[in-house]
């Protein structure tokens, strides 16, 4: 059974993590959580080291760049869905069973339209990043130690995405924007005490956060007559409040910053194969939040056609610690360093291709390991 001192977990957030100098940043709706939080839901680049600035994709590709989408014929249908391992985490606390875990449901569902040999455009609903925190059960007492309660504790975070990419290609250049409207919820139980109730405590709906925020993003992608092809997108970041709502009517609110988003890449077809390579460059402004500074991420991955239905691929990116080296942080910094390779596929038959990933920082030097598995299903016709 999994127990938890409840002053212990209280006082852990601001004095052990030391997420934020400012008592209004919100400390779940936040990038810190990056390392665990993110779904790489596009299975074809997650495959090839989650690359793809440079090349095309489905319709899946807009979260790397929106001049990467390709609709093959007149529409598309795209469905992808991430498996990810569980993450123990602070063991230097000493308190077990803390642990990181995916939500039940992280996806994609997207729809695409050739409107000519120039214009596409879709719709993408995804949920780029989200986690379960599982704090363990907690056990309440009253004023002389006695037990009288428990009740399992979690913060449970989500985020959906709605996107609306628009491409126009032509002359070796492709140009593509993204309109996103997030929706980021935090809950966690929420509970009152009643004294006359022998029970000791009514339980009550969760403690519920919510903040929204509206993004832009715009790529280009251009190809030589060479092989060799060059890719950039930008994503806006933005700040927001995240209102809370308690069981008791007290409604306070917190900040939320979100990062902007620099990516560059190049793609290379080696003459008379058709062997593909990528190279990918990220940067991440995290240095929005006090206690973070910016990300600095590289990605390659290779790609053959085996034939005209089977594709492998194969990949590396690094995912560095981004925690700043300025706050005292009860696990030292670089010990959240990922190394990740990448391995994956697709089979294509009629119009319907069959992709499956997988993603493993196993191999890292330092305490966080993550395994993602991510299988798509995409139609063209």
């Amino acid at each position: 059974m999994k127990t938890i001192n409840l002053a212990i977990c209280l006082l852990m957030f601001p004095s052990s993590i030391a997420f934020s100098q400012s008592d209004h940043e919100d400390i779940m709706i936040n990038p810190f959580w990056d390392f665990y939080s993110f779904n790489y839901l596009s299975t074809q680049s997650s495959g090839k080291g989650f690359t793809g600035v440079a090349s095309e994709n489905d319709i899946s590709g807009v979260i790397i760049n929106p001049a990467s989408i390709n609709i093959e014929k007149k529409f598309q249908i795209n469905a992808q869905y991430t498996y990810k391992s569980n993450q123990p985490w602070l063991p230097a606390l000493g308190i077990s069973d803390i642990s990181l875990k995916q939500q039940t449901f992280s996806g994609s569902l997207g729809f695409g339209y050739r409107i000519n040999k120039n214009f596409q455009i879709g719709f993408l609903y995804n949920n780029p990043s989200g986690y379960y925190f599982d704090l363990g059960e907690f056990i309440i007492t009253d004023e002389f130690g006695n037990e009288i309660g428990r009740y399992d504790a979690y913060y449970n975070f989500t985020q959906h995405t709605f996107n609306l990419p628009f491409v126009y290609s032509g002359g070796g250049f492709k140009v593509g924007t993204n309109l996103s409207y997030s929706v980021y919820r935090n809950a966690t139980p929420g509970f009152i005490t009643t004294i006359q109730n022998p029970e000791g405590y009514l339980y009550e709906d969760d403690i519920a956060g919510k903040t929204e925020l509206l993004r832009a993003q715009l790529g280009f992608i251009y190809s030589s007559n060479f092989g060799l092809s060059i890719g950039s997108s930008v994503t806006s970041g933005g700040k927001s409040i995240v209102k809370y709502k308690f069981p008791t009517g007290f409604e306070p609110f917190m900040d939320a910053s979100f990062p902007w988003k620099v990516t560059a890449g190049v793609q290379y077809k080696v003459p008379k194969t058709s062997w593909f390579l990528n190279a990918d460059y990220n940067y991440f402004g995290t240095s929005v939040r006090d206690n973070l500074r910016d990300r600095h991420d590289f990605h390659f991955g290779i790609e053959n056609s085996i034939n005209k239905s089977w594709t492998l691929r194969a990949g590396f990116f690094t995912l560095f610690d981004y925690r700043s080296d300025e706050v005292n942080w009860v696990d030292p910094v670089g010990e959240y360093d990922q190394y990740f390779a990448t391995f994956g596929g697709s089979y294509k038959n009629k119009g319907i291709t069959v992709n499956l990933a997988v993603l493993t920082s196993e191999f890292s030097g330092g305490m966080i390991k993550n395994t993602l598995v991510n299988g798509g299903l995409t139609f063209d016709f």
